[in-house]
């Protein structure tokens, strides 16, 4: 974890606990968020790949492009 983390964390332990629900509720309501984000560009991008606008690549063709990153 961060310094900033850690220091954030710090001050929100010192709060009374129906801020640290609420602060705590705040913060997995923007991770739901952008969960939620990746769940609608993953259907949207298994749409595709269903109707055939984006055939995708074989496995075998995946892995040579991220052994080709890695380098």
């Amino acid at each position: 974890m961060s310094e900033i983390a850690t220091a954030v964390l710090g001050s929100v332990r010192a709060l009374p606990e129906a801020d640290q629900r609420a602060i705590a509720d705040a913060v997995y309501g923007s991770l739901s968020a952008s969960e939620d984000a990746l769940f609608e560009e993953l259907e949207r991008r298994r749409a595709e790949h269903e109707s055939g606008r984006d055939p995708g690549v074989s496995a075998d063709e995946l892995f040579r492009r991220l052994e080709k990153r890695a380098c």
